[in-house]
């Protein structure tokens, strides 16, 4: 109830109905929800069940589809990151290894198992975003390139993204620390019997905020940094099988949310992953 009234009612001036019905047990809303023609509801997809998850619509007419993908890459607008704390470094070997396990690739497959959100990547061929690349073709002047758009559809239009998506602060490309952790499984994969041979973009984007020229070079300052962050693990960059990682920069071409409200530019301010055989 508290995430859905901060991320969803507060920012409206909204408030929940007396008359909505309340329960503790998420299966149980989800069940609810399914027996009642006009019900509505807010769960985990661990809770879905007989239920219909939503499409969310945003203002600017990108729809956001409620799977895995969207909600790893964190564009799916109802989906919030789980965070454990620690004070400082711990030294007990129980609390150490409890976040070890936690964040490892053999808890990753449990999670899955159980349908909650695990880390590993997921894969979305360039069809499925078929809508995103349609709606940025609708761009004001200063905010697209025909050319450039024309070299993003021919690098991208025969590959798959992956949710691995590293995001920015407005005009910086460092990156924070969820990003610096999906660098680390970046590297695990392009070691892998999965990525053998394959080409894999770093590909650069930024928000409508300032000219496009210039958010061109942000954007591939970005990828340049996630490519420079890989280097930690693997210094001259070459992997398995002939796997080869390059970066491309696409300015505000391609946005996956809306540039009108601070959280679609947050979104857009990001690095994806494209994988080419």
């Amino acid at each position: 109830f508290e995430t859905f009234d901060s991320i969803v009612m507060k920012p409206r001036n909204l408030e929940i109905a007396a008359s909505a019905k309340r329960s503790n047990n998420l299966s149980e809303l989800s069940d609810m929800v399914a027996r009642d023609v006009s019900g509505i509801g807010f769960a985990g997809f661990a809770y879905q069940r007989n239920a219909k998850a939503l499409n969310i619509e945003t203002s600017c007419g990108l729809i956001a589809a409620p799977n895995m993908f969207t909600v790893k890459t964190e564009e799916y607008p109802l989906g919030q990151r789980l965070f454990l704390y620690t004070n400082g470094e711990p030294t007990d070997a129980v609390a150490r290894g409890v976040l070890n396990y936690a964040l490892s690739p053999a808890a990753q497959a449990i999670i899955k198992q159980n349908d909650f959100v695990d880390q590993l990547p997921e894969r979305l061929n360039y069809g499925e975003q078929a809508s995103r690349i349609a709606n940025a073709l609708n761009a004001p002047r200063d905010s697209f390139d025909l050319k450039l758009m024309n070299t993003l559809i021919g690098d991208l239009n025969t590959a798959e993204r992956l949710s691995l998506t590293y995001r920015f602060d407005t005009a910086s490309d460092a990156l924070d620390i969820k990003a610096l952790s999906d660098v680390a499984r970046l590297h695990d994969l392009l070691g892998s019997a999965e990525l053998r041979g394959a080409q894999v973009f770093l590909v650069g984007f930024a928000d409508s905020v300032g000219r496009f020229d210039n958010n061109l070079r942000l954007s591939q300052r970005r990828a340049l940094s996630v490519l420079t962050a890989l280097t930690a693990f693997n210094t001259n960059n070459v992997y398995p099988g002939g796997t080869k990682v390059s970066i491309k920069a696409f300015s505000t071409l391609a946005p996956v949310a809306c540039n009108d409200v601070a959280s679609g530019r947050n979104l857009n301010r990001r690095v994806e992953v494209w994988v080419k055989r």
